[in-house]
């Protein structure tokens, strides 16, 4: 004997009931609302799908171990220090050969004054697509640096005023321009642009890499490190390749 233990059945006749009747007998609006509240919950599966794919691909954009370094004291800062050495290293982007020219070791301790983003429209912009304002002395102290307001134009160039009485304190204007710098960011690796990805603005950091010049097979001429720390102006930026990014934090 069989048993039709889940269909429902009509009152009248005590008979199962076939779902097919069932849809016939509805109304159009009904099927009409019917078929709308499927569409809503297609579009609604749908919609959180993506979300969660495009929040994996943010996360993995910044998902990176980060290294930090205990200090004494992060007042006075230490000044960049340089040593010289030749090397080449080259990459092959947009089916341009870049090639860098590596000047010196570079090893710069300091704080985040200024970050910009260039959107990597260019190959220039592919290989550096961050420039960081950096500070380090005594400017670099919370009551002098919260006296110079700075400002990044779009063209790869750091702005920044301050008032006469900074220059009083400091006792020079030298001594405040030479501790502030423009650095061109260029990553070695995926995980070094994580790490600059993760660094902000007011965060106290050791950068260390290389300072290179950069030369393009074809279409943008070439882009020369500063090698000192004492000019000032078009030209005075330092183009960084970056191997590794350390935060720093008081013991």
């Amino acid at each position: 004997m069989a048993f039709n233990i889940f269909k429902r059945k009509n009152k009248a006749t005590d008979e199962p009931i076939n779902e097919t009747q069932i849809d016939e007998t509805l109304s159009p609006e009904t099927k009409k609302m019917s078929k709308r509240k499927k569409l809503i919950i297609a579009v609604i599966s749908l919609c959180m799908v993506v979300i969660i794919a495009f929040g994996s691909y943010i996360l993995s954009l910044f998902a990176v171990k980060k290294d930090y370094e205990y200090v004494a004291s992060l007042l006075n800062l230490p000044e960049p220090v340089q040593e010289e050495t030749t090397n080449i290293l080259t990459h092959e982007i947009d089916d341009c050969t870049v090639t860098y020219t590596v000047k010196a070791n570079y090893t710069l301790v300091g704080r985040v004054v200024k970050k910009h983003y260039y959107l990597p429209y260019n190959t220039p912009n592919k290989i550096s697509r961050y420039d960081f304002g950096m500070a380090w002395g005594e400017v670099a102290n919370e009551e002098n640096i919260s006296q110079i307001k700075f400002r990044n134009d779009g063209q790869r160039f750091l702005h920044y005023e301050y008032p006469t009485s900074l220059n009083e304190k400091l006792g020079s204007r030298e001594a405040i321009v030479d501790s502030i710098s423009n650095n061109h960011i260029i990553h070695a690796n995926n995980r070094v642009l994580k790490l600059i990805r993760n660094v902000k603005e007011g965060q106290y950091i050791k950068i260390e890499g290389y300072l290179v010049y950069v030369h393009f097979e074809y279409g943008y001429g070439d882009w020369n490190s500063s090698l000192s720390r004492t000019d000032h102006g078009d030209g005075a930026c330092e183009i960084f390749y970056v191997t590794n990014i350390i935060w720093l934090k008081q013991a």
